[in-house]
């Protein structure tokens, strides 16, 4: 997927460079894949990319789930057969299923997305612990755990990330989050 991920690479680029955070905010579901695939569609055509339709959807989907998800884990977490997913760099992500731990083959574009990626979880984190418990201070604490169905245990030290995906997005478990 090199290719076709460098190709992914120049045209995020460019379109997240382009983008007015606010505006896609208030853009429902629809007119956001609706914009990102004229983006994809014209930036591909004007620079004549052999892109592929089914590629350009791919592409459509991959922004849209960094854009309002959790990029690339998004797929990941979706899956139901899927218990845990563990990120240990942005080539290293590895998912248990059924007990077994298994590499995937899903990546990172690189270890910027898996940051923004671990910060907006880390924001996640913070906004729906000070709705359980305010007396939490945002960037002051270094191990919290049993809050509610958390587990949090900060070091930034480290880039390695844990999303317990059995409870979803709204339970979310971080062994250690890198925000160098």
């Amino acid at each position: 997927m090199s290719a076709s991920k460098d190709l992914y690479r120049s045209l995020r680029e460019r379109i997240f460079d382009a983008i007015d955070a606010e505006a896609i905010s208030s853009l429902s579901k629809d007119e956001l894949l609706r914009q990102l695939t004229q983006a994809i569609n014209l930036l591909a055509d004007q620079d004549s990319m052999p892109l592929p339709t089914s590629l350009r959807a791919e592409f459509v989907k991959m922004m849209y789930d960094e854009l309002r998800g959790l990029g690339p884990l998004q797929a990941l977490i979706e899956d139901d057969s899927i218990s845990d997913i563990m990120v240990n760099g942005p080539d290293a992500i590895f998912i248990e299923r059924n007990g077994l731990v298994e590499k995937s083959s899903i990546t990172f574009i690189d270890s910027d997305q898996l940051q923004n990626i671990a910060k907006k979880l880390r924001q996640k984190l913070d906004d729906e612990l000070m709705i359980l418990c305010p007396c939490v201070m945002h960037d002051c604490w270094t191990e919290v755990e049993s809050i509610s169905s958390y587990h949090l245990s900060l070091s930034m030290a480290h880039q390695y990330l844990f999303v317990n995906s059995r409870s979803r997005v709204s339970n979310l478990a971080i062994s250690s989050i890198s925000e160098q």
